[in-house]
């Protein structure tokens, strides 16, 4: 589940915005004639499964590989069940197109990304436990 996108967008032709399109000179390269560049940051959601092994001591954290991210998870000393958390992060997606100049022909080069962090930290007080813990109590 994906909420609150928030949008950016630029196309920098011909404009000075501090970055963009650098043209370092003559020779056989291309020149870029132009880029419009569109930034999207979310939160995603993710459904991740809390599931200790039977042998490991109560506080010891739980490494959960999800969607290429690394999730460290702490459970709380009241949770001793196995449980399914909503874990929020937050993602950079990207799509640039720089149009390249070679002389009589001009060709788009797209590139298109998306940027999520490596490793996410789930302590004993975040949110995702709290929100399993007041269905139960209510």
């Amino acid at each position: 589940m994906i909420y609150s996108p928030q949008m950016s967008s630029t196309n920098a032709a011909g404009v000075e915005t501090g970055g963009g399109v650098d043209d370092r000179g003559s020779g056989p390269n291309a020149r870029p004639a132009s880029v419009n560049f569109t930034l999207w940051i979310e939160t995603v959601e993710y459904k991740v499964l809390a599931q200790w092994p039977s042998s490991a001591p109560s506080d010891s954290p739980l490494e959960v590989m999800h969607q290429g991210i690394k999730i460290v998870l702490h459970r709380p000393d009241e949770v001793s069940e196995d449980r399914v958390i909503t874990v929020r992060v937050t993602e950079l997606q990207y799509a640039q197109m720089v149009l390249l100049d070679f002389g009589r022909l001009s060709w788009p080069h797209p590139s298109y990304a998306t940027l999520r962090p490596e490793v996410v930290v789930v302590p004993k007080d975040h949110e995702a436990w709290e929100e399993r813990l007041r269905r139960e109590s209510g």
